[in-house]
């Protein structure tokens, strides 16, 4: 599976561009849209350096990665477009590892999305050297808010599919009950 387009775009958002290497919240060296390691292999560093299109090769590269990753680690999980497109924004902003050790996967795994969704708040604070302490980002707040919302995209989109089926139904049958339509065309109405 991979990413929808307009989520790549919201991790751009997210991330910024940044031509020159700077330390994210979390202290890592960080280029581009949080690029940490480059497709060479080579950790960013210190006065590294990228132009616009490096940076959008370099995102190509992580998320090429991170899909991989997520596809891996929920093989026994089915998602769909935007769970997964959701769960990849997820990984490339915590990485792997901190997802291994997550509410978010664990609940994945036991089938419960609604508490799966719920939990993606749980990643909302980053290590700041200043205060020696973990702290709460408004920007991460903001960025999981987004994710939530995308992962429960799919079930919105049901509920309204649902609501307007309900709603032809009833509008079918009103029409037949006050027979403005015959039996033959209700019945072929409703089997579309």
């Amino acid at each position: 599976m991979k990413i929808i387009e307009s989520v790549k775009e919201y991790i751009k958002g997210f991330e910024s561009l940044r031509l020159v290497a700077y330390k994210c919240p979390g202290n890592v060296w960080t280029l581009g849209y949080g690029t940490t390691v480059l497709p060479s292999g080579e950790r960013v560093k210190s006065g590294m350096t990228c132009s616009k299109i490096e940076a959008i090769l370099y995102l190509e590269h992580d998320i090429v990665i991170v899909e991989n990753q997520v596809s891996l680690v929920l093989s026994n999980v089915v998602l769909n477009q935007y769970q997964f497109s959701s769960l990849v924004s997820l990984v490339y902003n915590i990485g792997i590892g901190n997802f291994n050790k997550s509410k978010v996967k664990k609940f994945l795994l036991l089938g419960d999305y609604f508490h799966a969704a719920e939990n993606f708040i749980n990643h909302r604070f980053a290590w700041s050297e200043k205060k020696q302490k973990y702290v709460e980002l408004n920007g991460l707040i903001n960025r999981r808010k987004k994710e939530i919302e995308i992962f429960n995209t799919a079930d919105e989109l049901k509920k309204l599919i649902t609501l307007i089926d309900a709603l032809k139904a009833k509008t079918y049958m009103y029409i037949y009950r006050n027979n403005y339509i015959s039996p033959k065309i209700y019945e072929m109405s409703v089997i579309k």
